[in-house]
């Protein structure tokens, strides 16, 4: 672990604190995702983001939350998996219920809020740290692909049974809040 690995695990940011100043994006396809996601890694020459508060002063992307652009992108990459693995882990019963009687809202974007996902799940849809931002989008780009040659769907561990078009606004949601946290110098 470098010394900017340990000095960003030792800060952790809450994205509540810093949700004020994220980006409002607004993506109605899997092609305007990675559109930006492409855009962000040309920026960064397929290396990384910086966090904010520890970026050098040279840095053209920086990051307010705890994902830098490579992890956040794999991460958008495998939880679009998700709709053609499925998922082993359960959550419990309530959560799942509160999701699906607010399953339109969710997949809208008028109900966005942060959940620390459990450790068992982390382990499963977000890469490590050191994903620069080209290996990220690569993945992204697979995922993406995958998901266009897909002729049926796993249910969502949330909300359920999915369509196709729920997937696809759910995963925009999904990318409009993590990559909203990615801010150009």
């Amino acid at each position: 672990m470098d010394s900017h690995e340990a000095n960003y695990r030792e800060g952790r940011i809450e994205a509540r604190k810093v949700m004020h100043r994220r980006r409002r994006l607004q993506f109605t396809s899997l092609a305007e995702v990675l559109i930006e996601g492409t855009r962000l890694t040309e920026l960064v020459e397929g290396a990384n983001s910086q966090r904010e508060d520890l970026a050098d002063p040279d840095a053209r992307v920086v990051h307010l939350a705890n994902m830098p652009l490579g992890q956040a992108l794999g991460h958008l990459g495998r939880t679009l998996n998700l709709s053609s693995d499925g998922l082993a882990y359960r959550f419990p019963l309530p959560m799942r219920l509160m999701s699906r009687l607010f399953k339109r809202q969710i997949l809208s974007g008028a109900l966005v809020a942060p959940f620390e996902q459990p450790a068992e799940l982390n382990r499963v849809v977000t890469p490590g740290f050191e994903l620069i931002a080209a290996e990220g989008l690569a993945e992204l780009q697979a995922a993406v692909r995958r998901f266009e040659e897909a002729r049926q769907f796993q249910p969502n561990a949330l909300l359920g049974p999915l369509s196709r078009e729920e997937w696809v606004s759910l995963s925009c949601r999904h990318a409009e809040w993590h990559l909203g946290f990615m801010l150009e110098r």
